[in-house]
């Protein structure tokens, strides 16, 4: 698989930087190019901004991700979500509707980790917190 992303050690995980990973596949390296084109191009230009103003535009973000197939990744496409090319199958997630591969949404918050702040209040219904794995060299 071609590197991606950083080149500093450890600011990406190791299947992005040309390892194998028995996890990953081609389907997980295109889902995170748009994971993190979305972060890079719709949040982290704004994420100063609504630090300082206390709020985010709620609205026109849920708009603009469900746009991208951010938003619902994880959800059933019955109930509305956009599971990404290639992560559906036999998982089974939170409740047995649930098809997505977790490792599509494990994808999806690392990419949001960068946002700092911002990424706090949208994982906060979240069980989990992403791993740091030099995100500040990333991010930063």
């Amino acid at each position: 698989m071609r590197q991606f992303g950083s080149e500093v050690p450890f600011a990406e995980p190791p299947d992005l930087q040309g390892q194998y990973s028995p996890y990953y596949g081609e389907h997980h390296h295109r889902w995170r190019v748009q994971c993190r084109k979305f972060v890079e191009e719709e949040l982290l230009p704004h994420v100063e901004e609504w630090d300082e103003a206390g709020d985010i535009p709620a609205e026109e973000l849920r708009r603009k991700a469900y746009a991208a197939g951010i938003y619902g990744a994880t959800w059933p496409r019955e109930f509305g979500g956009t599971p990404p090319e290639g992560s559906e199958g036999p998982w089974h997630g939170s409740w047995e509707a649930v098809k997505v591969d977790p490792f599509f949404d494990f994808i999806l918050w690392d990419e949001l980790v960068c946002l700092d702040s911002l990424s706090k209040s949208l994982r906060a219904h979240e069980h989990r917190i992403a791993p740091d794995r030099g995100l500040w060299q990333r991010c930063f």
